[in-house]
């Protein structure tokens, strides 16, 4: 029997399908919410099930979106990428004899329509794949991944949907529900565009899987199933702001915890995600104290993980756990004692060498000391926290909040304490170029209507899975 997210996978497949046989259909833009972003990859994952009955043949293509140009370039190499896999690999005795012969052809490049090099291929592509296949279309779903310029993607499309396309061929693209980056695309082409937005429940579909582990294990001892499935009906009852609900199932993950730390030390990691979750409820009903006496109980029992699970990861949940705490003082203005919990949680971070997040600890720590006036001390952190570019890709700190560190030393009177002006401009020359001030600028006035926030650290799960 499948479980209950290959269902809703099937759920999902069977009302896409519904809009892919739509007439004149060209660009299917799929819907969903943030929290539910996982489960777009099962979704696509069930595309390909090449066990299905499903008479629809989908291309999964993974491709960044930097410039028009370079966009279609990208489209047509994943889907060479894509064939040439097919060829090479094992597949069913059925698929055997079957060879795609397929290269890319500049002939259908027109200079005025950017699009027309990608549309022209594909569309041949589909029309020549198709030509013994008398149902179904050729489906291109279009993965997002690394850089994304979102107005970029949208002129592209722009210019595709105002071209001739073989008429068993759709394009199908993710957009986020509340962002909706591509809602003009909609209302210019209401006739070949469409919506589609799955029934999308996927705290329900975990709480039955787990419900699922559970009745249908076989181990003489079936406690980590019954906490796997109460703390996922924690979490939902947590989200669903259910008071009742979420003291007796947080009484009955202690209570099973208790009883296998005896035995299994490793488990003193679910105590962390335990607390975590009661903390995050008690912010949601704005009780502060009540949320930071279950702080104190995440960063005591992280302590107690030290030794009882293996160090990176007892190390980092520390550091999440003490960060947590910083931020609750950050929102009461507490800037001394906040500062000394992200300096704790950045040692922590950098034991396990987490230096994504050791950054950012660092950055809260310049921040604090900032607002108490004590600007000498802030250039010392950030400076801490600059220097730890070194270990990360350029990419990764351009995502990061690395910039943020910048600007603050750029302007800070006490930077040339602690690292040189020659220092500091080579690696933000390295990084963003001679014009890195101007990047930098234009970083500050793109974010300024949204102050920045610490990554997220007091999430989901601390488990030591």
């Amino acid at each position: 029997m499948s479980n209950a997210i290959e269902q809703l996978a099937q759920r999902m497949r069977y009302g896409w399908e519904n809009v892919v046989a739509s007439p004149h259909v060209q660009l299917i833009r799929l819907l969903y919410k943030q929290e539910d972003e996982l489960m777009l990859g099962a979704f696509y994952d069930y595309l390909l099930d090449i066990e299905s009955d499903s008479d629809e043949l989908v291309f999964i293509l993974q491709v960044s979106c930097k410039d028009l140009e370079d966009f279609s370039q990208q489209l047509l190499q994943a889907l060479n990428q894509e064939i040439e896999l097919w060829n090479t690999s094992s597949r069913p005795k059925e698929f055997e004899p079957y060879y795609v012969d397929w290269g890319i052809n500049p002939q259908y490049k027109d200079e005025t329509n950017p699009a027309s090099l990608a549309v022209g291929n594909l569309s041949s592509f589909a029309q020549d794949i198709l030509k013994d296949v008398p149902e179904g279309k050729c489906n291109f779903v279009i993965v997002l991944q690394g850089t994304v310029n979102e107005k970029i993607l949208v002129k592209w499309l722009e210019f595709a949907l105002t071209l001739p396309w073989f008429e068993r061929m759709t394009f199908t693209i993710a957009d986020e529900l509340g962002e909706q980056k591509l809602k003009s695309i909609v209302k210019r082409f209401p006739d070949t565009v469409i919506d589609y937005e799955p029934p999308i429940d996927l705290d329900s579909a975990m709480e039955k899987v787990a419900q699922q582990a559970l009745q249908e294990s076989e181990a003489e001892d079936s406690s980590e199933d019954e906490f796997r499935l109460a703390l996922v009906q924690l979490v939902n009852s947590v989200k669903q702001r259910d008071a009742d609900a979420t003291q007796r199932l947080a009484k009955q993950c202690l209570d099973i915890a208790l009883r296998k730390i005896e035995k299994e030390p490793a488990w003193m990691g679910q105590f962390v995600s335990i607390y975590a979750l009661l903390m995050n409820d008690q912010l949601g009903y704005q009780q502060t104290d009540e949320a930071l006496y279950f702080a104190d109980k995440a960063i005591e029992s992280a302590h107690l993980s030290i030794g009882a699970i293996e160090d990176s990861q007892a190390y980092r949940l520390l550091g999440n756990t003490l960060l947590s705490k910083a931020s609750i003082l950050v929102g009461l203005q507490q800037w001394r004692p906040a500062r000394e919990l992200y300096l704790q949680g950045s040692g922590a971070y950098a034991y396990c060498k987490d230096y994504f997040m050791q950054m950012d600890a660092l950055r809260m720590c310049g921040l604090c000391s900032e607002k108490i006036s004590e600007d000498k001390e802030a250039a010392e952190h950030y400076v801490q926290g600059f220097l730890l570019n070194q270990w990360l890709s350029s990419e990764v700190i351009k995502n990061s909040t690395f910039p943020f560190i910048a600007i603050a030393l750029e302007h800070n009177k006490h930077r040339e304490k602690f690292i040189s002006d020659k220092a500091f401009t080579e690696t933000l020359e390295a990084l963003y170029g001679e014009d890195w001030s101007i990047e930098l600028y234009r970083f500050k006035k793109l974010v300024e209507q949204q102050p920045p926030q610490s990554p997220q650290v007091d999430g989901e799960d601390y488990s030591a899975d």
